[in-house]
């Protein structure tokens, strides 16, 4: 017999299929109170707040659902997506647009890391062709956001090193970013950033006092 949680994550999931908004926060409302502590909770919380359109929220989510399982080669793609979408929102600051993109281009870079990395593809058909969707989709997502930067990618055996190479950060002022962010968006961000560089999550990390915010976050 399914439980309450799976009979309202089953709802929802119609409700978003059809685009209805107005029932979809309704089953996010009750999923909510059914609390949880495991990726699965806050993969789907991420899914349903954006569709609502709460992207800063659904970033939150994503990074939750990290700190528990951090080599999740779709949810570093789906923070990519996330990022891409809130760069194209009105946000205050010259740059702060393209430090977005930029850190969405790193974001898809750590996926596709991850994913050629990923030892545990079998060599059977469905199993490849899985891999090959999914590569697709990234680097297509990848391609989207270079667009959006104004970078031309050629499609040649270089088209990662390409991207990597333009998620660099190193001509932005990370903390002068960071102030212009509404509090929400800017801890997730330092977090992601944190993540990309290899560096602890604390405060000091990111007010320019030992020199990471001139680093590149391409360099995973």
């Amino acid at each position: 017999m399914a439980s309450v949680r799976e009979i309202i994550e089953i709802g929802a999931r119609a409700a978003m299929q059809i685009d209805d908004i107005d029932s979809t926060s309704v089953f996010y409302e009750w999923y909510l109170k059914c609390g949880g502590t495991y990726p699965g909770y806050n993969k789907f919380l991420a899914e349903v707040l954006t569709k609502l359109g709460r992207q800063e929220q659904a970033l939150e989510q994503y990074i939750e659902y990290l700190k528990q399982r951090r080599q999740d080669a779709v949810i570093w793609e789906s923070i990519g997506t996330t990022l891409v979408e809130i760069s194209q929102s009105p946000l205050d600051g010259a740059n702060t647009h393209e430090a977005l993109q930029r850190l969405a281009l790193a974001s898809f870079c750590r996926s596709h890391l991850i994913i050629e990395g990923c030892k545990n593809w079998k060599d059977v058909d469905f199993a490849l062709r899985r891999k090959q969707i999914q590569s697709d989709r990234l680097l297509q997502s990848a391609l989207n956001a270079a667009d959006l930067l104004g970078v031309c990618v050629n499609m040649d055996n270089t088209v990662w090193q390409q991207i990597q190479s333009s998620s660099s950060t190193n001509q932005l002022s990370l903390p002068k970013i960071y102030c212009h962010l509404p509090d929400m968006l800017c801890s997730s961000v330092k977090w992601i950033v944190s993540q990309l560089l290899h560096t602890p999550y604390d405060d000091d990390t990111f007010n320019g006092t030992n020199g990471n915010d001139e680093k590149s976050v391409s360099e995973l």
